[in-house]
């Protein structure tokens, strides 16, 4: 009877959102480790170096991890990873990107996104 109760407990923590969003975030996390993680070794330039949005997504995408290449993904793929990004900066503790830094870094990704 105790596992029956154990078991409707953690279905009540799925159904209230509770763990379900721990999970999630849990994923999308790992999600980006993975798909950023191998960057170590791609440092190469970034496009348009000198440019403004070139230095607004370096000083942002590499205060955490090594700063990926824009070829890395598509465009629709780097939309998603800004938002997911953004989204792990505040659970740690940082600021989020402010609109305008945010509409930069996408618009830059977006000339020099894989295609």
């Amino acid at each position: 009877m105790s596992i029956m109760t154990e078991s409707h407990r953690n279905n009540k923590k799925m159904a209230d959102g509770t763990t379900c969003g721990r999970l999630w975030r849990f994923c999308a996390s790992a999600v980006a480790a993975t798909l950023l993680g191998g960057c170590a070794a791609e440092q190469t330039p970034v496009p348009q170096a000198s440019s403004m949005a070139a230095h607004v997504y370096e000083a942002h995408c590499s205060a955490c991890h090594s700063l990926p290449s824009p070829k890395r993904l598509y465009y629709s793929q780097w939309e998603h990873m800004v938002g997911v990004m953004d989204g792990n900066m505040v659970h740690e503790g940082m600021k989020p990107l402010t609109p305008e830094d945010q509409r930069i870094i996408l618009d830059y990704l977006k000339a020099n996104a894989r295609r």
